[in-house]
């Protein structure tokens, strides 16, 4: 793998370059953990990135009765709101 040079902020900052960002499938959400091997660190995704597909989570969501209308979903939402339950 190519080396490439960076630097930290006056902050402690570290900036990934971005080809290797865009690899890792590694976001501004991304955590990460940092380990001290000697007088290197590692960096890695504290949970691997996997991009998963619609068809390995359709159908896990199970609903009892009837289905529900996107207005019914709403109005739920908005009652959730006005009674505060979203803080």
């Amino acid at each position: 793998m190519p080396k490439h040079k960076t630097h930290l902020s006056t902050k402690g900052q570290l900036v990934v370059p971005k080809a290797w960002r865009d690899e890792l499938a590694w976001n501004a959400r991304t955590e990460l953990v940092i380990e001290r091997q000697g007088d290197a660190l590692l960096l890695r995704a504290a949970v691997p990135a996997r991009k998963v597909t619609l068809s390995e989570v359709a159908g896990r969501l199970r609903q009892e009765g009837p289905a529900v209308s996107p207005a019914e979903m709403d109005a739920a939402i908005a009652e959730a709101f006005r009674a505060g339950k979203f803080g």
